[in-house]
């Protein structure tokens, strides 16, 4: 009676172990994924905020690009408004 007692507390022990065990893995699991998920929506903010202020940048530069590619354009239409009316004259 003794050996069947003492198995059917090592056999409880161990599947309360076993159960015990697989509630912990759950619950670190979980813990593991919700940091990584922080970290991942964190490094997806920073990554969005930066590709916005590059955006910005590129739309600023392209601007100022068109600008002076408008001057350029009236400077040269103006050169050339100047010389059809030099050659008229002459």
């Amino acid at each position: 009676m003794n050996i069947l007692v003492i198995t059917f507390g090592l056999l409880g022990a161990f599947v309360i172990g076993i159960v015990l065990g697989a509630v912990l893995l759950f619950i670190f699991r979980g813990v593991i994924i919700s940091r990584q998920k922080r970290i991942a929506d964190r490094k997806a903010a920073r990554t969005l905020a930066e590709s916005r202020i590059e955006a910005k940048n590129i739309i600023d530069e392209a601007k100022k690009e068109a600008e002076r590619v408008k001057t350029s354009a009236e400077m040269s239409i103006a050169n050339e408004g100047a010389n059809c009316s030099d050659r008229k004259t002459v």
